[in-house]
């Protein structure tokens, strides 16, 4: 039968008849299917032709393009005829898989025998058999195999061999750790171009755990990875630029990583920079620009960036949108993402915009549980510590779960439950003892605690030096509550000399970090007295308003604040002393007017060298209690 034939369709012909493409580049083709019909219709593809590619090609194309099974089996079995071992796997796989035909392991097991016959030098099939000798996998786990299977793929120039064969020595856990040994194949499959193991060896230069650490050679790797467009590569050097780890810190670096990552579609590199301007990491927050990037990671399939929209459209969009929110927690959830399963059953605990659903809410923490979510065990652990769920046994286990994946949270709340014997035996030194992991794990929250405890003596003698040094830990670590707690320590006097101007450092610290406005700070705790001292150490070096200057002067006695209010005679002076130390002077006919208001107000007359307190409120202990309600996002 004629044929007519465009030229498109002759260069097909032409190209088959040189044997100048596979069918690997025929299925990458956006022509396949046209390709597929020049191929048939010019008895290319023929049950008999007796050439093993082309039938194998045929048996692919109807399995995964057209879902004809019964002739893709059909044409698999006569490329098998041929000696094709690609069709042996594919086969196999449909065996495995018992959709089109009963399941016969058996069967599945014989044809990747077969296909990792020397003669077929197939070193694709031998690596992926060798996985599944280690593994476990449809074969029986035989280490000595797996070996044997990945040395004689890597005789045949494989780099998933050269990667999987090095991380067995790497790793030790099938075989003794051969670190020289490991590192041999790891340069030998960056050399075939594998772009996971210029990765991974980076990461060991880095890390330095098993050999000595190596900054400029790990560097180096990944820039190697950047090249070949790795993401794990371009996500690693943007991390040690972000964190400022071994180089200097360089957001526009970061940025421009990230931004090359996204273009080579790396998932992680769309979720960081995603994030870094949703939260205002080190940029200006921009949720704009954070939601494009996070639905560019969405088309993409990921599940974390489903969860971080999420929480965006529940948290931090000005108009939120708690059903958008719902039904992305719910899309990363069918992709078996914990985080979402344990935010999602947050808002029905909560009542966020849901009907509050406790039972909900538990069968959710126990499905994140299931994925080993530990915010989910801290947080279903604090609905069994009260109310109609109440399972103290059950709480203190799950706990303790999390605190075996070294879950921080978990174990200030329990050591909160503890200390204070809220709904279990009271125990100070199961406490200090939970509190001191979570201080190994740098957890400014338990260095705070503790140090509350070792400063009033409770559970333990008072040691004021310990819990100095803890609470100056504690503020490396940026706890806010350790900042207000020292500048009261060295405020009160009470067990060391007083030191206003430590007092204020650490108190102006404590606004920084809290963004506080250095006004709204004074009115809101009414100690006018500390602005001399709380002003050389505030940042932003603000003039203090009009409002503050009167209260000074017209406030009245709150002595049921634990607060007086400093005045002398010489008001004038002191006022003009006060201000001097910041950027603008106040006009002395407003000085005078004051000046008559406090006259008339009767206000307490105070000596400046007295012992009365100086304290901003009350000494702040840390907050455990609250981490018994959880975490909303991850």
């Amino acid at each position: 039968m004629f044929v007519y034939m465009n030229h498109l369709e002759k260069d097909i012909i032409k190209f088959i008849k040189n044997r100048k493409c596979t069918y690997i580049k025929i299925m990458k083709s956006e022509n396949i299917k046209k390709i597929h019909e020049v191929m048939f219709n010019n008895g290319f593809i023929d049950i008999d032709c007796r050439d093993g590619e082309l039938l194998h090609y045929y048996g692919f194309y109807n399995r995964c393009i057209v879902g004809n099974n019964d002739e893709a089996i059909k044409y698999y079995n006569a490329a098998i005829e041929c000696e094709n071992s690609y069709s042996m796997n594919n086969l196999a796989e449909i065996y495995i898989e018992g959709k089109c035909i009963d399941q016969n392991i058996d069967e599945a097991k014989r044809l990747f025998r077969i296909a990792i016959d020397p003669k077929y030098e197939n070193a694709y099939m031998m690596d992926k058999v060798a996985c599944m000798y280690k593994n476990g996998h449809i074969m029986e786990t035989d280490i000595g195999e797996a070996i044997r299977l990945f040395k004689m793929s890597v005789d045949f120039g494989d780099k998933n061999a050269m990667y999987n064969l090095a991380n067995l020595y790497y790793d030790g856990v099938y075989i003794d750790k051969d670190i020289d040994e490991a590192i041999r194949f790891y340069r030998l499959a960056i050399e075939h171009g594998d772009n996971s193991a210029i990765n991974r060896l980076a990461n060991i230069y880095l890390y330095g755990k098993e050999i000595n650490k190596n900054v400029g050679e790990a560097i180096r790797l990944y820039r190697i990875g950047v090249e070949y467009r790795n993401g794990d590569s371009i996500n690693n050097l943007a991390m040690m630029y972000y964190n400022g780890i071994h180089v200097n810190r360089n957001i526009d670096e970061v940025i421009r990583l990230y931004r090359f990552g996204i273009e080579c579609d790396s998932i992680s590199a769309m979720c960081n920079l995603a994030s870094m301007f949703d939260m205002g990491l080190h940029v200006k927050k921009n949720l704009n620009e954070a939601k494009k990037i996070y639905k560019i990671a969405i088309r993409h399939n990921s599940p974390r960036a489903m969860n971080n929209l999420a929480c965006m459209y529940r948290d931090r969009i000005h108009n939120k949108k708690p059903e958008k929110a719902i039904k992305l927690f719910k899309m990363a959830i069918e992709h078996y993402y914990s985080p979402a399963m344990n935010n999602l059953a947050c808002m029905y605990r909560n009542g966020d915009e849901l009907d509050q659903n406790s039972d909900e809410a538990i069968r959710l923490f126990k499905m994140g549980i299931e994925y080993g979510n530990k915010s989910a065990m801290n947080n279903l652990a604090a609905i069994y510590t009260s109310g109609i769920h109440k399972n103290i046994d059950e709480s203190i286990r799950l706990y303790e779960m999390a605190i075996r994946l070294d879950y921080v949270p978990a174990m200030n709340d329990l050591a909160f439950l503890y200390k204070t014997g809220y709904k279990i035996n009271k125990n100070v030194n199961e406490a200090i003892k939970l509190l001191k992991m979570a201080i190994e794990l740098k957890s400014g929250q338990a260095m705070n605690e503790l140090a509350y405890m070792y400063y009033y003596g409770n559970g333990v003698d008072i040691n004021v030096e310990e819990s100095i040094r803890l609470f100056e830990m504690a503020i490396e670590h940026n706890s806010s509550t350790a900042m207000q707690n020292l500048g009261f320590i060295y405020c009160n006097g009470k067990y060391i000399d007083k030191n206003y101007d430590l007092a204020a450092k650490y108190y102006a610290k404590y606004c920084e970090c809290e963004n506080k406005s250095f006004g709204e700070y004074i009115d809101i705790n009414k100690d006018i007295y500390w602005a001399d001292y709380l002003h050389k150490y505030w940042p932003n070096k603000e003039i203090m308003s009009n409002k503050i200057i009167m209260l000074l002067l017209i406030s009245k006695n709150r002595s049921e604040n634990r607060n007086l209010i400093w005045m002398i005679k010489g008001i004038t002076k002191i006022i003009i002393k006060y201000l001097a130390t910041f950027e603008k002077i106040m006009d002395y006919e407003l000085i005078l007017e004051l000046q008559q208001k406090q006259m008339n107000s009767k206000l307490i007359e105070v000596d400046l060298d007295g012992d009365a307190d100086l304290s901003f409120g009350h000494f702040t202990s840390s907050e455990s209690l609250g981490y018994l309600f959880g975490s909303d996002s991850e």
